[in-house]
């Protein structure tokens, strides 16, 4: 499968080499009996993906290593509407991937969803939310909202409204017409198929009628805070997530809010409208409620920090002295990089000064804790009667 790949991105590039000035164009293969575009190039995204490939609304990113690791996925899918819409659903698009994947000579052993964009479309203009919440209307979580991408002075044309932070959530109300009209040109935007098909005739052949995009985006932060791993996890939560969304996170009331009465204020007849939308859509309730839960925060790994400084001290060493003969060289030439002085002393002081405030104790003390707590572990463990034989 690789090899196909690996093909397929060398005939892509080959077009570039033998002509400095064409666009790079990726290159069409067949797979698993699908036609599948292989992207000239890779992507990096945390960690660099060597194979870009795409098809029937599915991108899928693939590691050039592909045996199992505990911190990197070796695939990476995005989702985009032509998929969903193609097979009638999120979760029969996952299906099918599934499929494919498999015929490849995948296994799934891990499943963890990034990123999630849920929306609704509703005829009514973008300047009928953000009135509203200019004037006092809302309850909501987020923070730093932007009209028009900026924080004031954004005209009258009322556009985009988005309110919240895109590693937690996120939420955007916008002009989707406007916005295709803008990514494409005016003269063919309404000739466009795939826009025609992903918004319906119905709405896009009428040129008067608003066409306002409701999209909730979550980030890992947030989906992890409510319990979703994977697309099960969301699917059993859709209800309870949108009704945490749209009643929790953000709402709007049907007069200007008074601090302290939000609670018995009533919704705003526009805002319940759309949670209506939202619950027509989203409405597997098998798990009835949903609460943020922030993550337990996990103390410094040492280990792991030791491991790191030794693959950054490798390279170093590597990209300086070039290849070494023996481990005592390899040795040697790591002393001569770490200079320990003043300076290295004094930052070594600070960090342990802020680990002393940070847990109220001498780090002294913390570590003379810590080894009296493996004694009586240790202690316990030989005193077992089953264990005897280890002592």
């Amino acid at each position: 499968m690789t090899g196909s790949l690996e093909t397929g991105k060398t005939n892509a590039l080959s077009t570039r080499q033998s002509n400095p000035d064409a666009d790079l164009e990726p290159e069409i293969i067949t797979l698993a009996g699908r036609d599948v575009v292989v992207y000239p190039t890779g992507s990096r995204i945390g960690v660099y993906y060597e194979y870009h490939i795409a098809f029937e609304g599915f991108d899928v990113f693939i590691h050039k290593d592909i045996t199992p690791k505990n911190e990197i996925a070796q695939i990476r899918v995005d989702y985009r509407a032509e998929s969903i819409l193609k097979y009638g659903g999120l979760y029969e698009a996952q299906s099918v991937l599934l499929d494919f994947l498999s015929s490849l000579g995948f296994t799934k052993l891990e499943e963890k969803v990034s990123r999630l964009d849920i929306q609704v479309m509703i005829d009514i203009p973008v300047s009928a939310f953000t009135k509203l919440f200019l004037g006092d209307h809302d309850v909501s979580k987020g923070r730093n909202f932007t009209i028009n991408g900026k924080k004031k002075r954004w005209g009258k044309n009322i556009e985009t409204f988005v309110i919240g932070d895109i590693s937690r959530i996120q939420l955007c109300i916008y002009d989707k017409r406007l916005e295709i009209i803008k990514k494409h040109n005016a003269e063919t935007a309404y000739k466009y198929d795939r826009t025609k098909e992903n918004i319906g005739s119905e709405w896009w052949d009428d040129k008067e009628r608003p066409v306002t995009r409701i999209e909730y985006r979550l980030g890992r932060e947030a989906l992890k805070a409510l319990g979703v791993n994977s697309l099960e996890d969301f699917r059993l939560r859709e209800r309870a997530i949108v009704e945490y969304l749209t009643h929790d996170w953000f709402r709007l009331l049907e007069k200007e809010k008074v601090r302290g009465m939000e609670n018995e204020a009533p919704i705003h007849s526009l805002w319940r409208h759309v949670r209506n939308l939202f619950k027509e859509h989203f409405c597997c309730a098998d798990v009835p409620e949903v609460k943020w839960k922030n993550p337990i925060r996990v103390s410094v790994n040492s280990i792991r920090l030791i491991k790191q400084g030794i693959g950054c001290l490798s390279s170093a060493a590597g990209n300086i002295y070039g290849v070494l003969g023996s481990k005592k060289s390899l040795e040697n030439c790591m002393r001569e990089i770490v200079v320990v002085d003043e300076d290295l002393l004094e930052k070594y002081h600070k960090r342990v000064r802020l680990r002393e405030i940070r847990q109220g104790v001498k780090y002294a003390e913390y570590v003379a804790q810590q080894r009296a707590e493996q004694d009586r572990a240790r202690e316990r463990f030989n005193d077992r009667p089953d264990h005897h034989w280890r002592r």
